[in-house]
Parts: structure tokens; sequence; C-alpha cells
């Protein structure tokens, strides 16, 4: 039998409803509002296609690409599944997150 870890993870917060009872895990938010979760899976697939184009070989390139698209339906459905149970538009939610992964925006002050 697996052992279950003894609290919740770091990355959730388990919300309160008004009767003090534990009402559902809310997770992290990252400061563009989206989930943590959706920014390092994005990260992840990312960094796959990257390695994706740096390969020749032909065999490492069809493990690599394999390995992309598993990467990016798992961001894919992370965020669908997040969008419906919201009811907020996937798609814009998509753009946003390949936005805050892809182009992160300086703080002001900050050493470039």
């Amino acid at each position: 039998m697996p052992i279950q870890p003894a609290a919740p993870a770091s990355e959730t917060a388990l919300a309160q409803s008004p009767a003090g009872t534990q009402a559902s895990f809310r997770p992290a938010l990252h400061q563009s509002g989206l989930p943590e979760e959706f920014i390092s899976l994005q990260q992840t697939a990312d960094e796959a296609h990257a390695q994706l184009q740096r390969l020749n070989d032909h065999e490492e390139r069809s493990h690599q690409r394999r390995v992309w698209r598993e990467a990016a339906v798992a961001v894919q459905t992370a965020v669908t599944q997040y969008a419906m149970t919201k009811r907020l538009n996937r798609y814009g939610m998509e753009e946003l997150l390949r936005r805050t992964v892809r182009h992160p925006r300086t703080p002001p002050g900050a050493a470039l």
C-alpha cells in the first residue's frame, strides 16, 4: 500500500467554507492568475519541443516527438478541464499561458 502524504502539496490550499469546513482544493496561482501547475506543464512542453528541434537523428526525433506530444496533451487536457470547471474560455487561457511562459515580463527596476 503506498504511503499517503500527511498534508496537501504546497501548491494547493484548502478553501474554507463559511462554516469552517474544508470545501475544496485551490491550486496555487501564478501572478498571471493561471495555476502554477499550468506554467510548469507548458514549460515542460516547450522544453521538449526545443529539444526536438535540436535533434538530427531520425530515431531520436521520433522519440522526442512523442515526448513533446505527450507533454502538449497534458497541458491541453489540464487547461481544458480547468476552463470547463470554471466556465472560462479555453482558447483565451491557452493564449495567456503561452504568452506568460514564452514572453515573461521583466518587473520594473529589475536588472536586464
